[in-house]
C-alpha cells in the first residue's frame, strides 16, 4: 500500500472519530432534555392538579419554585455530562473541563436562587396566613423577615465558598487568614458591625415589632415598617420615613404604644363654672363619652367604660378630666377631636356654663 492510499484513509477516519464524539455528547444532552420534557408533562398532570385542589396556596408557590429547579437543573446536568464525554474523548481536556465547571457553577447558582426564592415564598405565606392587625401578625412578620435574611446570608456564604472550590480556587489560605482578616475588617467596619449586632438583638428580644407605634428620643413618632440588619425604618405620621441606625435605636429610650396592647387611655381636660350642678356635669360628660366611644370603636371593643373625674378648685372654675379608651393610637386624635365637639354641644344644650 503506497503512501497516498494511507493518507487518503486517515483523512476519512479522523472526521468519523470527531463526529462520533459529538454524536455521543449530543445524545447525552438530548436524553436529559427528553427527561426534562417528560417530567414537565407529568408535573402539570399530577403535581399541579394536586396543588390546585388544596386550600392553601403555599404548596402552589413551593411547587413553582421546585419546578424551575428541576427544569433548569436537568438542562445544566445534561450540559455537564455532555462536556464530560467530550473531555474524556479528547486529549486536550482543559477547554471542556472549564465548560463542565461552568455548568456546575450554573447549577449552584440555580440552587442558591431557588433556596432564596423558597425562603421568600415561606415568609410571604407566613405573613399572609396570619390574621392582620394583631400582635401575632407583628410577631410573625418580624420573625419571618429576620429568619429569611439570616437564611439568605448563610446560603450566599456557603454557596460562594462552594463556587470558589469548584472553580479551583484554594480556599485554605482564605480560611487560614480569616482570623487576621476578621480583626482588620472588624476595626474598619466597627460601626457597621455594631449596627448588625444591634439589629440581631432587636430581632431576638423584640422590644419593637413591625406595625408597632413607637416614640423615640427626639419625640419622633410613627409605625415600625422594618427592623433590618443595619437600619430600622419608622413611617412618621406625615408619611415620611425615619431611618434609624440599629445601634442608635437599641440605645434609645423607646415608648411602644402597642405594648402590652393597642388600647390606650386618652385624658381630655375641661373646666366648668362653680354655679353648675356637678352631678349633672358628670352625668352629661359620661353619657357623651360612652356614646362617642361606642360609635367610633364599635360595640364590646373596650373592656372599660369612660370615667369622669373632678380634679381641683381654681379661682374661677372647677377642673375635670374625662378618660376615654381608644382601641389604637391612630384613633386617638379623632376620638379626642369628636369628644370635645360633642361635649361642648351637650353642655350648651343642658345649660352647663364654662368659666
Amino acid at each position: 500500500m503506497n503512501r497516498l492510499s494511507i493518507n487518503t484513509m486517515l483523512s476519512w477516519v479522523a472526521p468519523v472519530q470527531i463526529g462520533q464524539e459529538w454524536i455521543r455528547a449530543a445524545s447525552i444532552f438530548a436524553i436529559f432534555v427528553l427527561v426534562d420534557v417528560i417530567i414537565n408533562a407529568l408535573w402539570k398532570r399530577v403535581v399541579d392538579r394536586l396543588t390546585a385542589k388544596s386550600s392553601s396556596y403555599l404548596d402552589d408557590l413551593v411547587s413553582s419554585a421546585l419546578k424551575g429547579l428541576v427544569t433548569w437543573g436537568l438542562v445544566f446536568a445534561g450540559g455537564y455530562y455532555a462536556t464530560l464525554e467530550m473531555a474524556t474523548s479528547n486529549k486536550d481536556t482543559m477547554v471542556w473541563t472549564m465548560i463542565g465547571k461552568g455548568f456546575t457553577i450554573g447549577w449552584i447558582f440555580l440552587a442558591i436562587t431557588t433556596a432564596m426564592k423558597l425562603s421568600m415564598v415561606i415568609s410571604t405565606w407566613a405573613n399572609g396566613h396570619t390574621p392582620k392587625g394583631g400582635s401575632g401578625y407583628r410577631d410573625v412578620a418580624t420573625r419571618s423577615t429576620f429568619i429569611r435574611k439570616v437564611f439568605n446570608a448563610v446560603v450566599l456564604l456557603f454557596g460562594a465558598i462552594y463556587i470558589l472550590s469548584v472553580a479551583g480556587v484554594d480556599i485554605s489560605p482564605i480560611i487560614a487568614g480569616g482570623a487576621l482578616s476578621g480583626i482588620v475588617i472588624g476595626i474598619a467596619l466597627q460601626d457597621t458591625l455594631s449596627n448588625i449586632f444591634a439589629g440581631f438583638f432587636l430581632n431576638f428580644d423584640r422590644p419593637i415589632k413591625i406595625g408597632d407605634y413607637i416614640r423615640v428620643e427626639g419625640n419622633q413618632e410613627g409605625y415600625v415598617e422594618e427592623v433590618g440588619w443595619r437600619y430600622s425604618r419608622v413611617r412618621l405620621i406625615g408619611n415620611n420615613m425615619l431611618i434609624i441606625p440599629n445601634n442608635k435605636l437599641s440605645q434609645s429610650i423607646i415608648t411602644n404604644y402597642s405594648l402590652p396592647s393597642h388600647t390606650l387611655s386618652i385624658s381630655v381636660p375641661c373646666t366648668v363654672s362653680y354655679d353648675n350642678d356637678l352631678e349633672k356635669v358628670e352625668e352629661v360628660a359620661t353619657k357623651v363619652a360612652n356614646e362617642l366611644q361606642r360609635t367610633l370603636d364599635g360595640d364590646n371593643e373596650m373592656t372599660s367604660s369612660p370615667k369622669v373625674r373632678f380634679k381641683e378648685f381654681s379661682a374661677t372654675s372647677i377642673s375635670m378630666i374625662t378618660v376615654l379608651r381608644s382601641k389604637d393610637i391612630g384613633m386617638q386624635n379623632r376620638l379626642q377631636h369628636q369628644f370635645i365637639k360633642a361635649l361642648h354641644r351637650a353642655f350648651k344644650g343642658e345649660g352647663i356654663n364654662f368659666p
